[in-house]
């Protein structure tokens, strides 16, 4: 970690780009009028407690369908991900 950032704004890829990656993943909720409240919830709430910070490097572990990934490569100078 090194600076404080400016605040980020949640990327949330057009749903066409996103691809489920078995049958459990819950990607697609993030565009169903009611769930998508939830689920960009969750990834809000992820991205208020990473805001004060600047990375040089992110690592993701878990990715699953990269949904925060976009917003991810706006926080920092290089993103490394896992699954």
């Amino acid at each position: 970690m090194t600076t404080h950032m400016k605040n980020i704004k949640l990327i949330i890829p057009p749903k066409w780009l996103m691809t489920q990656t078995n049958w459990g993943d819950p990607v697609m909720y993030h565009y169903y009028p009611g769930p998508s409240i939830m689920y960009r919830k969750r990834l809000k709430n992820t991205l208020r407690l990473m805001q004060p910070y600047r990375f040089n490097h992110l690592l993701e572990i878990g990715y699953g369908s990269g949904i925060f990934l976009p917003t991810h490569s706006k926080m920092t100078k290089k993103v490394t991900a896992l699954d």
